[in-house]
């Protein structure tokens, strides 16, 4: 009976958890080890946001991961990595700027805020913070980029602008966190 009780509890702590609203996942958030086989990498999440993996058929490999989302909410954040094949040789310098190059044809009302060297990482990295208008909403976006065997790797953390100050340390820890694993 008591293993029983237990039980009982451990579920409803469990689904307690996951009716957090996302406002409230900062850099208090509880993560856990994502790993993508088929990319072979890895990088924190928070433990329960949902994840959807798909396969973009020549366009790269996506991975997306999104918040637990609120009654009045009309946007989650959300986490999303893109693989794609790049050019011959093309450096890590090259690969953000071609980023930076294209970001302004594909994002409406794009704003660069900041770029630079990714410090205390797993992984060689440098990083783009940036706005951008999707729909009714102001986003800010931290994008992380990597290189590795001729695949280039981005990696954005996503939220609204108001909200983004929020997210800011978790979306560092993860984009941190990110690693190769061959």
């Amino acid at each position: 009976m008591k293993q029983l009780l237990y039980v009982y509890l451990g579920i409803v702590v469990f689904f307690s958890v996951l009716i957090v609203p996302a406002e409230n996942w900062g850099q208090s958030a509880t993560l856990i080890l994502y790993t993508n086989i088929i990319e072979n990498v890895s990088y924190e999440i928070p433990y329960n946001w949902t994840v959807k993996e798909m396969n973009q058929y020549g366009k790269g490999y996506v991975v997306r991961m999104a918040a637990i989302a609120e009654a009045e909410d009309n946007f989650r954040e959300n986490i999303n990595l893109v693989v794609e094949d790049l050019e011959n040789n093309m450096t890590l310098s090259q690969y953000l700027e071609a980023n930076l190059r294209n970001m302004p044809t594909i994002l409406n009302e794009f704003k660069k805020y900041q770029s630079g060297v990714l410090q205390d990482a797993n992984e060689e990295g440098k990083f783009i913070i940036y706005g951008h208008k999707y729909g009714s909403n102001n986003l800010k976006v931290v994008c992380f980029l990597y290189i590795k065997e001729k695949k280039g790797y981005c990696l954005t953390c996503t939220s609204r602008i108001d909200r983004y100050a929020r997210f800011e340390d978790l979306f560092m820890l993860i984009g941190k966190s990110f690693k190769f694993n061959f």
